[in-house]
């Protein structure tokens, strides 16, 4: 594997037989590595840094440098594998209704052709064409890890494939598995369609964005039909949009309008698709619930949660950056030390690595005054009083105390009378055990009268009110 202009992840198609019937003789899903699964998916995943014990020998200033790659260690968790394992299905089950050698692969490409040519943006459906992708929604706060988990993943994947021969029979084509794009601010189609050219030709060197947007003078009509023309002609096998809250700060009819678009590309073309935003995100998705039943899809939604104390992936995580010090002494792990790094964190995984970080700092500035340099729980106290960190704790009280909101008025309505989550008389903790996961539409649904009420009360900030 080697890489593509702009660093991309690049490969010859090496095709092995798929043991599922439903994927054989698709040289979109032969060519993909091998699904991974459990233990091997977790090795995988996990990101580890050089460390060597001897650098904690080191003068003091070069040991703050060597903290600085703490960040860098990705340890993955239950949600990891499971955010994995969809992205993993949803390229594969995408790519079966899509299928280049099947003859309405080609009578759907002739239909886009069609659609250029009268700058019709509507994708008439093909009949027999069955588009079998789905989308689902990652939402989590800001710190919680969801574009590392999503880089990580994606990383398994070479983002280009290059086919030769499939089976002795001539198959020219370069695959693109995956592409990862941003919201724009604006929220506009245009926009999205604009930076999908953009990426192309940050791939592969091309000038697309000039060929077939004009450089941005195209109209949308004009460039939605030549994306979908591309998405299909290279096999684009996961569409990551990102920062997909920014839909909330649109003009009247912008989210709707880009809803609208994002559903025609799962629903017309069997593009699969990956939405990924803050919690804000969901109210928007939830505002109609016939998208968002489309964008969840067969995957669903996920929510990345702060990490609760006295849990085995609070466990794994604080375990995992612990071995990463550079103080002159080292400080084993305790409960109390765990529990003091919850409390000052909130569960956050960002709060938490920055907090061990300047801990780290602290303990060796102690050092240089003749103290010993040892993390304890008051050094912890001291890093999440610092000037450093006082922005990042008030946000995450915050939202702490947000959450704690909306799980009682939450809780409220599943014991209400005729609540579909809990029947009459059921104790409200019992409600929220059975609470079915993943998310569904009625919670959902149930979300986006909660937030409008905390955004009515004022605890939770659009994005387009923050500073």
């Amino acid at each position: 594997m080697v890489k593509y202009p702009a660093g991309a992840l690049q490969a010859d198609a090496q095709y092995t037989p798929a043991l599922r019937a439903l994927y054989q003789g698709n040289p979109w899903i032969e060519a993909l590595p091998d699904s991974l699964f459990d233990a091997d998916l977790f090795h995988a995943l996990h990101k580890k840094i050089p460390y060597h014990a001897n650098e904690r020998t080191l003068d003091c200033h070069t040991r703050k440098e060597c903290i600085q790659a703490l960040p860098h260690v990705f340890i993955p968790m239950g949600k990891t594998g499971e955010i994995a394992r969809k992205i993993d299905a949803a390229i594969r089950e995408g790519y079966v209704g899509r299928n280049p050698l099947d003859s309405c692969w080609n009578r759907q490409m002739g239909q886009l052709q069609s659609c250029i040519h009268h700058r019709d943006s509507s994708f008439i459906s093909i009949p027999g064409y069955n588009a079998r992708a789905s989308g689902f929604c990652l939402v989590g706060d800001s710190g919680m890890g969801k574009t590392s988990t999503i880089n990580h993943t994606l990383a398994l994947y070479p983002q280009v494939l290059f086919h030769q021969a499939y089976h002795n029979m001539p198959f020219h084509n370069v695959q693109l598995v995956w592409m990862r794009l941003e919201c724009p601010m604006d929220a506009s189609v245009k926009g999205l369609c604009s930076e999908f050219f953009m990426e192309l030709d940050r791939i592969t060197g091309d000038n697309t964005f000039a060929k077939f947007a004009s450089g941005g003078r195209a109209t949308t009509d004009q460039m939605i039909p030549q994306m979908a023309m591309i998405a299909q002609r290279h096999g684009l096998g996961l569409l990551v949009i990102d920062e997909i809250q920014n839909l909330s700060s649109a003009k009247s009819g912008g989210a709707q309008r880009m809803l609208n678009f994002l559903v025609q590309l799962i629903n017309k073309i069997g593009l699969p698709l990956l939405l990924v935003g803050t919690p804000p995100a969901m109210q928007m998705l939830s505002a109609n619930l016939m998208t968002a039943r489309r964008t969840s899809g067969q995957q669903g939604l996920t929510v990345l949660s702060p990490l609760e104390n006295d849990t085995f992936d609070w466990d794994t995580f604080t375990k995992g950056i612990w071995r990463y010090q550079w103080t002159a002494e080292i400080t084993p792990i305790t409960l109390q030390l765990q529990n003091e790094l919850h409390a000052q964190s909130y569960g956050n995984i960002d709060a938490a690595v920055k907090l061990f970080m300047e801990a780290q700092r602290l303990a060796i500035q102690n050092g240089q005054h003749g103290e010993k340099e040892v993390i304890t729980r008051q050094l912890i106290r001291e890093a999440a009083a610092s000037s450093e960190f006082r922005f990042i704790s008030q946000r995450l009280k915050t939202e702490s105390s947000l959450r704690a909101k909306m799980s009682v008025q939450q809780a409220n309505i599943s014991a209400a009378p005729g609540s579909a989550s809990a029947p009459p008389n059921t104790p409200l903790s019992a409600a929220a055990k059975n609470r079915p996961s993943p998310v569904g539409i009625q919670e959902i649904k149930t979300g986006e009268v909660l937030l409008d009420s905390l955004m009515q009360d004022g605890q939770l900030v659009r994005p387009e009110d923050e500073f």
